[in-house]
């Protein structure tokens, strides 16, 4: 018995896409799925984009289950990426998650190298480096309306953690061997 029908389509492509080309860059990726129900099926979709330069998810979009044709939108995952530079391109800057009815449930803002940096000594082969390094120092997330509970981080010139502070304001020290 067959269990589930699972079908891949690139950049706009329509199901059944077993003999559709497939051209770079992919920027959509939809990916069908059906499952038997007594005399019927029922069918979902996921909608993936992706920014078409870096390849990076931009957006992710579930649709449930629906009686011979995809369910309703269920979830929406949308990712904005920082721009950081030094070929750094793929650090989100958010990451948002809403329901079906479009109401945001859950949203991370992720802030880059706000501090500087400690120095270490005696790191073998350490150079110092310009520009940003993509280490995340403040990490934001929403738990209710518009209120956020926010950790920080600072870090040594070798990209390790210097300090961790929690939402609370605790800090935690890191030394390294």
């Amino acid at each position: 018995t067959l269990l589930r029908t699972v079908d891949t389509c690139y950049n706009g492509a329509a199901p059944p896409c077993t003999g559709t080309s497939i051209s770079l860059p992919i920027t959509k990726r939809n990916v069908y799925t059906e499952l038997p129900v007594g005399s019927s099926t029922i069918e979902s979709e996921k909608l993936f984009d992706f920014n078409g330069q870096s390849g990076a998810l931009t957006e992710e979009d579930d649709y449930g289950f629906g009686s011979g044709a995809v369910g309703p939108l269920s979830r929406k995952t949308l990712i904005s990426y920082a721009s950081l530079g030094n070929n750094i391109t793929t650090m989100p800057s958010s990451v948002t998650v809403e329901n079906g009815s479009g109401t945001t449930v859950a949203k991370t803002n992720y802030s880059y190298d706000q501090t500087a940096v400690a120095s270490t000594s005696g790191t073998p082969q350490h150079v110092a480096i310009s520009g940003s390094r993509g280490n995340v120092t403040t990490l934001s997330t929403l738990v209710s309306g518009s209120t956020y509970l926010t950790k920080t981080f600072t870090y040594f010139d070798t990209g390790n953690v210097d300090v961790a502070t929690d939402v609370n304001g605790a800090q935690a020290s890191y030394t390294y061997g």
